[in-house]
């Protein structure tokens, strides 16, 4: 059980929902009850995505692309093929996982999702495509396989790209 009152403080109220309009204490916790399931609901909406993909084992070409409601999206186990823009121009993707089944990263499949922070690709990626992740400005992103096939532009305009080096 979690008093609402030790998450919210006054100052917390007051910028919510304005002065004035504590009237009692009840009336501040319905109030702080409201914000947090408004709160909940927006998680919900615009948090951690779970992908229902049109067929099994794949995220089809241009499947979720322009879809500015993706912010977290684990892609799911099984999954084998990441088809051409099939997340482009997702504007507010912040942050990828990528399931060790992967395969292949199609062409321009994340190309400006200029959000996008961290990318790990698991060894399991044997082909990244043409501008898979163009444009992707502030990402950072990790390729474990050295042996990948990578398109040679696949990676413009990203932070930084690490390859795993095995000693």
């Amino acid at each position: 059980f979690i008093l609402i009152g030790d998450i919210l403080s006054d100052d917390d109220y007051v910028r919510a929902y304005g002065k004035g309009e504590i009237k009692s204490a009840l009336d501040y916790y319905k109030k702080a009850e409201a914000m947090l399931e408004d709160l909940l609901k927006l998680t919900n909406k615009y948090g951690s995505f779970e992908l229902e993909l049109q067929e099994p084992g794949k995220v089809l070409a241009e499947e979720f692309k322009n879809n500015e409601n993706l912010i977290n999206v684990v892609v799911p186990e099984g999954v084998t093929e990441i088809g051409n823009k099939a997340f482009s121009n997702c504007l507010n993707l912040r942050t990828l996982t990528l399931p060790d089944t992967l395969t292949t990263i199609g062409s321009k499949a994340f190309e400006n999702c200029s959000e996008l922070k961290n990318a790990t690709i698991p060894t399991s990626v044997v082909t990244i495509g043409d501008s898979a992740f163009a444009n992707c400005n502030n990402l950072k992103v990790l390729i474990e396989n050295n042996d990948a096939n990578i398109a040679k532009n696949a990676f413009t305009k990203c932070k930084l790209v690490t390859r795993w080096v095995n000693n």
